[in-house]
């Protein structure tokens, strides 16, 4: 009986044993705590695609070092959380979502790469080349991106606004040879009867806004006019026509073989058959959201193309 109190009193009463475990460190209050979590579902709660803080935390305990199972005294607890040291539950939602998530070296760089990706593949949805109106394969924007630009992605940004400043600095540089992909526009009515000096007045102001340009029976607009394009329109026609985006990325100019609506008998464009998407306009000058990259811009043939920032 002595030896087996004996080795119940050598077990620490505030060590937990866990495994598997993402880490999220909070310095607070002087204090450093942290929470076990499971692995990738801290992004998950904080974007909100996950609610359930049991499905994040795989206790809802806080720790002073979790990967030595040592938890926090309560003394640490109330230098960090004065006057909430006692719900836990709160306290553990406050360290997912300010603290620092600590990942292992390898698993650091795989993001890295994993982010490097996908910048290169917005970044390739989003451009074209300047003189020959085609898109690149990503394959050539990753290299532009390593030899043209030294980038190096930032994990705690996002890669959409990453692949914005890529975008801007390869314009910027006139070796590059790579433009914003326009968006084909055209207007079309919210009711019937609307009078056609209505639409011709619409029409002529738009194709005279700075950025927009009239092909056929459509406009090319750059991304960062969309939003005065629409406004313009609603405007000059009293909210009697709208601005439709018939394509996002109407990168072939000039009849280089790119997709164009083609005229009816009446003299009418004709739309694909398909229900108008929501435009969705941000800031740093962006336009709808793009549809998904093809994986086939990673395929053999993507190497008869273009390549950035060659002659």
């Amino acid at each position: 009986r002595t030896e087996s109190m004996s080795r119940r009193e050598m077990t620490p009463v505030n060590k937990v044993s866990l495994s598997n475990v993402a880490v999220v460190r909070l310095q607070r209050g002087g204090q450093r705590l942290e929470v076990a979590c499971y692995p990738n579902k801290v992004v998950d709660y904080r974007s909100g695609l996950e609610t359930d803080l049991d499905e994040v935390a795989q206790i809802q305990q806080v720790f002073k070092n979790a990967s030595k199972g040592q938890l926090a005294s309560k003394k640490d607890l109330a230098k960090a959380f004065p006057g909430n040291s006692k719900d836990m539950s709160s306290m553990v939602a406050t360290i997912i979502k300010d603290g620092e998530l600590q990942v292992s070296e390898r698993e650091r760089q795989a993001r890295l790469e994993s982010l490097f990706r996908d910048v290169a593949v917005i970044v390739a949805e989003k451009t074209m080349d300047a003189k020959t109106g085609r898109p690149f394969p990503v394959s050539a924007v990753e290299k532009a991106m390593r030899d043209t630009l030294n980038f190096a992605p930032v994990a705690s940004r996002s890669a959409k606004r990453q692949a914005l400043e890529v975008i801007r600095k390869l314009e910027e540089d006139g070796d590059s040879g790579v433009c914003r992909a326009r968006m084909r526009l055209d207007i079309v009515t919210r009711m019937p009867d609307v009078p056609a000096e209505v639409l011709v007045k619409a029409r002529d102001a738009l194709a005279s806004l700075d950025g927009v340009a009239k092909e056929d029976n459509t406009f090319l607009a750059e991304t960062r006019v969309y939003r005065e394009a629409a406004d313009l329109v609603d405007r000059v026609t009293g909210g009697a026509a709208a601005l439709e985006v018939v394509e996002h990325t109407a990168r072939v100019l000039g009849g280089g073989g790119g997709h164009k609506d083609h005229d009816d008998d009446d003299g009418r464009a004709t739309r694909p058959d398909k229900p108008q998407e929501e435009v969705e306009v941000e800031s740093e000058e962006e336009a709808p959201r793009p549809k998904e990259a093809d994986d086939d811009d990673d395929d053999d043939d993507d190497k008869d193309r273009e390549t950035v920032g060659t002659k």
